[in-house]
């Protein structure tokens, strides 16, 4: 029969899912003058199909897109064929059985109503819900979305609960990628800043080896010694981990509606808010015991700011008769490795006192660094 050859020729050249993803979809597989073809239960069934091809897809699960893609290929060719002979009522069943199972009760989606008789009963409004983000998606590049945006028809949580990983609020961000993971992921931007700290830091320390080696060999005064001896893009991006710590915890808190008397909070220009004033104005007033808990963190972030400015903002000015450029070369492994310690420890500090608003639910899956006595530190998870 023609659909199995084709499906059969498909598993023989051993191409990708994700090509054979857009060889289908470049076809016009799930364009509507090709879905609309078909009618009442069919048009259903096709829809169903589109559902499982994509969140099977969103999903990494390659059984259950090889199921859903050969589906797909049979309504397609049904619809450019003109015969609806190709599509019986065994199959109608098995689209209906096996995709409701699927997506309902393996993945969540909300569009199940109810169960009669041995058949179940779709709400075919929250179905297609999902079906024209599915097609909004086909058209854009990207793979984001606000939970907001999906939670009505894909119950996001009741499938992270399974699976044991932290549920998502509203206004968190979930990937949905093609073939890459096995499940939605939070998406948040302190983990991109982490990891730049860590591959950084790493690379300090691979620098300081050949800077021990040249001061072994009596070569400081060279030009070498200086290139490798002033490196401050760890310290920068030590800072910015934090500043982008500090504003994901702000986000949260004011998309929670935490706090809503508060000055920071009830602010609209958010992107002129910085890292003092969520401080000092959010966490220190709304967590109390918190400003004394951290007393000697903020005055050794203080610190590390002047030196980060210095850097970022490198200059030839003079202040109380002292140059800019002083910082740079004051700077050494010791002030960083205190800078970088301190830094996570003002995170760590705060994470504990904010009790039900932390953030980190992910902190616990990578080592914890060490920076004070210097350890090269692994970026892969601990599984």
């Amino acid at each position: 029969m023609k659909v199995r050859n084709d499906i059969e020729d498909i598993k023989q050249v051993n191409i990708s899912l994700i090509d054979i993803m857009r060889g289908q979809i470049a076809k016009g597989y799930f364009e509507n003058e090709i879905m609309r073809f078909h009618s009442g239960d069919r048009r259903r069934a096709y829809r169903l199909v589109m559902a499982s091809y994509f969140t099977s897809a969103f999903l990494n699960d390659e059984r259950e897109f090889n199921w859903a893609q050969y589906r797909a290929f049979q309504m397609y060719t049904s619809a450019i064929s003109n015969d609806y002979q190709l599509i019986d009522e065994e199959i109608l069943d098995d689209i209906l059985n096996r995709s409701v199972v699927y997506l309902c009760n393996t993945c969540k989606f909300r569009f199940l109503k109810s169960r009669e008789k041995d058949k179940f009963i779709i709400e075919d409004s929250i179905l297609n819900k999902y079906i024209e983000f599915l097609k909004v998606y086909l058209k854009n590049e990207k793979t984001l979305f606000l939970y907001n945006e999906v939670k009505e028809f894909w119950d996001v949580n009741e499938l992270f609960n399974r699976t044991g990983n932290t549920s998502v609020l509203p206004h968190h961000w979930i990937e949905l990628a093609l073939f890459k993971y096995s499940l939605p992921i939070n998406t948040v931007p302190e983990f991109f800043a982490y990891q730049d700290v860590i591959n950084l830091w790493n690379e300090t320390l691979r620098k300081y080896n050949e800077l021990v080696i040249l001061n072994d060999n009596f070569k400081q005064g060279t030009d070498e010694y200086r290139t490798i001896n002033y490196t401050y893009s760890t310290l920068t991006a030590g800072v910015h981990y934090f500043e982008t710590y500090l504003y994901y915890m702000y986000y949260n808190l004011k998309h929670k509606m935490k706090f809503p008397s508060n000055s920071v909070i009830k602010r609209n220009d958010i992107r002129k808010i910085n890292d003092k004033e969520i401080i000092r104005k959010l966490l220190y007033k709304e967590f109390s015991n918190l400003e004394s808990l951290t007393e000697d963190n903020w005055a050794i972030y203080q610190e590390a700011l002047e030196y980060r400015d210095a850097f970022v903002h490198i200059s030839a000015f003079e202040e109380n008769g002292v140059s800019r450029m002083q910082y740079l070369l004051s700077f050494d492994l010791a002030k960083l490795k205190l800078f970088l310690s301190n830094i996570f420890s003002f995170i760590e500090i705060i994470e504990q006192e904010v009790g039900e608003e932390k953030i980190l639910f992910w902190k616990s899956l990578f080592e914890n660094p060490d920076f004070l006595n210097e350890k090269i530190i692994t970026n892969i998870k601990n599984l």
